[in-house]
């Protein structure tokens, strides 16, 4: 009887500690957010070839009521991604130490090197086992799918198309800026810097020279025009190339690339000529004829003689005939050839040098060169009285090319005629595009005339202000008396801000329903003091306050709904302020069905009820014990 109680006890005692069902919510798990290059939302360029890269993986806690511990994820990765362990290549593992509460986020970060062979822009499957302890609880473990997208980087080369030049000759060079990298470099400027050396220039026209977009793979060329004189012979002439361009997670890069080139060693030959002109003074809006003498200083006589005067953008150059040849010029000869010069009103109170090239051969056939140049001296005519108003809208939007009417009227009691204004950048950043002087032939008393002034101004300046000088000059009708006028235009430039959401869908977090998705800044400029609403068609309304939103950079954002509602229709308002102060409204319409929520029931050994289980088999146990106690004493009392 003793062996039938005993093994009674057994029984009921392994009944009270087997496994009891407990229903869990489908929420009760961990989700998968997202997957970026970098750490601690702290994005990095990665491309093919890369070694010791951080792959950040996001998740989120779905559990309504339990914290969670000891996460430990191995991430299964794809053929093309490697672990920098030796025995196991394709797999990595990363640890979370601390402890998630319900409806919590964290990250796990793996090592990975990308291999040469791995694609940009493909999104390429990998597979994360999640193990971790609910808290109070059992172990679980759980499989993620992860997408992981190599997004490449870019990599700029700057080179020259030659190698040499010639000394004493005005060469064109052409620099080339090539993308060999295996990614897109977005809003691409370019500045070059002169060389410094006296007997060196460089002409390098509109600064900066804006490329925009560079594909991998390709190139873009400038040309340059290069000069170098005798004395510059058997050296190097350096320059340095520096960039800006935006990479593939939106961050500027800065790079500076020197290049040089190698002057000839010039010919040494007894032929030596010299090319000058006596002082020139002139007054502006003028044209005066000039004597080019040229002088054969050298102890032999030169052949082929070729003087050409250089266009160099200036406003003062030479009308008419420009180029003159001398077949034979003896030791000790001089030659005297005319020529025009004219001065615009805009060069009023100006020194300029018109450069002109001479070339020329020696007895033993070399061809020679050297430059001179003719030296103009303008007068400066002062306008009487202000008789023009100039005048443009004030704001314009930095990172975009924009057209401003510049207005231009006419506030003096007479006719003003052959009107020419000219425009130019007083604000590093700020460009003229396409053409900066126009011609207006008459305009009457308060008469108006717009000019067409396209600008464009660099992302750095947004919340600044910059100007453009304005130049005038025109003759007064009713006098014939000619003036000039200078002006400074000013702008305030503005950023732009483009709001985008996207992946808009309705999540359950810890057991209750939320409309979740991203928000995108497409434009240049921080949203700041942004709020997030949701207006839904029942009538309810929630708000978040989501501070400020960066440009390209993605911003999650969760809003509870209506646990009721079979379907979420309304719309999300984000309300924002520009650097200015200035508020914005933009509403988005959303129309989402929200999925229904399902309970699964397992089966699991749970910790939290060992205790109670326990207890419950001790009294069992001593109930079947006190029972055969008292039937053994019944039958000793009997007998």
């Amino acid at each position: 009887m003793r062996s039938s109680a005993i093994i009674l006890a057994i029984l009921l005692l392994f009944s009270c500690t087997a496994y009891l069902p407990t229903s869990y919510s489908a929420t009760d798990e961990v989700r998968y957010l997202g997957s970026y290059w970098g750490q601690r939302d702290v994005r990095e360029e990665v491309a093919p070839g890369d070694s010791g890269a951080r792959l950040t993986i996001a998740l989120g806690s779905d559990f309504k009521e339990d914290s969670i511990t000891n996460i430990v994820g191995t991430l299964y990765l794809p053929q093309v991604l490697r672990s920098q362990s030796i025995t196991t290549p394709s797999q990595t593992e990363s640890h979370y130490l601390g402890i998630v509460p319900p409806g919590g986020l964290f990250e796990l970060t793996f090592i990975v090197n990308v291999d040469e062979s791995a694609l940009v822009g493909v999104d390429y499957a990998a597979s994360l086992s999640l193990s971790y302890r609910v808290l109070g609880g059992s172990l679980r473990i759980q499989t993620i799918p992860v997408k992981i997208t190599v997004p490449g980087r870019a990599l700029l080369e700057f080179s020259l198309s030659a190698s040499e030049v010639e000394p004493g000759v005005l060469t064109q060079v052409d620099i080339v800026a090539k993308n060999s990298g295996t990614a897109r470099a977005s809003d691409l400027r370019v500045f070059i810097q002169a060389p410094t050396q006296p007997t060196a220039g460089l002409l390098l026209g509109e600064q900066p020279w804006v490329v925009g977009e560079l594909p991998a793979g390709a190139s873009v060329r400038k040309t340059l025009r290069v000069f170098a004189s005798q004395a510059a012979g058997d050296t190097l002439l350096p320059f340095t190339v520096t960039a800006r361009y935006r990479n593939t997670v939106g961050a500027y890069v800065d790079l500076s690339s020197g290049l040089s080139l190698y002057v000839k060693k010039p010919v040494v030959s007894d032929a030596i000529i010299r090319v000058y002109t006596e002082p020139v003074k002139m007054e502006p809006a003028a044209t005066q004829e000039i004597s080019i003498i040229v002088e054969n200083i050298g102890r032999v006589s030169v052949a082929d003689l070729r003087i050409v005067a250089e266009p160099a953008g200036l406003p003062v150059s030479l009308s008419g005939q420009n180029s003159w040849s001398i077949d034979l010029l003896a030791p000790g000869e001089k030659v005297v050839v005319q020529a025009y010069v004219s001065t615009a009103q805009v060069a009023a109170n100006g020194v300029y040098q018109i450069p002109l090239q001479a070339s020329f051969r020696d007895l033993s056939g070399n061809r020679l060169s050297q430059v001179a140049a003719i030296t103009v001296t303008v007068s400066e005519v002062p306008p009487k009285a202000p008789n023009l108003l100039i005048e443009a809208e004030p704001r314009i939007v930095a990172g975009q090319g924009q057209t401003v009417p510049l207005r231009i009227k006419n506030i003096h009691s007479s006719e003003l005629r052959r009107i020419s204004i000219t425009s130019q950048s007083a604000k590093l950043g700020l460009t003229i595009i396409g053409s900066n002087n126009w011609l207006i032939d008459s305009l009457r008393p308060l008469e108006e005339y717009s000019i067409p002034v396209r600008l464009y101004a660099s992302e750095e300046l947004a919340g600044a202000s910059a100007t453009i000088l304005v130049s005038a000059t025109y003759i007064i009708g009713d006098k014939g008396e000619q003036a000039s006028e200078q002006r400074e235009v000013g702008f305030i430039i503005e950023g732009y801000i483009t709001l985008r959401v996207y992946d808009v869908r309705i999540i359950f977090i810890g057991g209750e329903p939320y409309i979740s998705g991203n928000i995108l800044n497409e434009g240049i400029s921080d949203a700041l003091f942004s709020t997030i609403t949701l207006n839904s068609g029942s009538g309810s309304k929630t708000s978040i306050f989501i501070g400020e939103i960066k440009p390209n950079a993605p911003l999650p954002f969760n809003l509870k709904v209506n646990s009721q509602d079979d379907r979420v229709r309304g719309s999300i308002i984000i309300e924002y302020k520009d650097v200015f102060r200035r508020n914005y409204t933009k509403a988005f319409d959303v129309d989402i069905e929200a999925p229904k929520q399902t309970t699964v029931t397992r089966q699991e050994s749970e910790q939290g009820w060992i205790f109670p289980a326990s207890v419950a088999s001790l009294l069992a146990v001593a109930a079947v014990v006190a029972y055969a106690f008292r039937r053994r004493r019944r039958r000793r009392e009997h007998s």
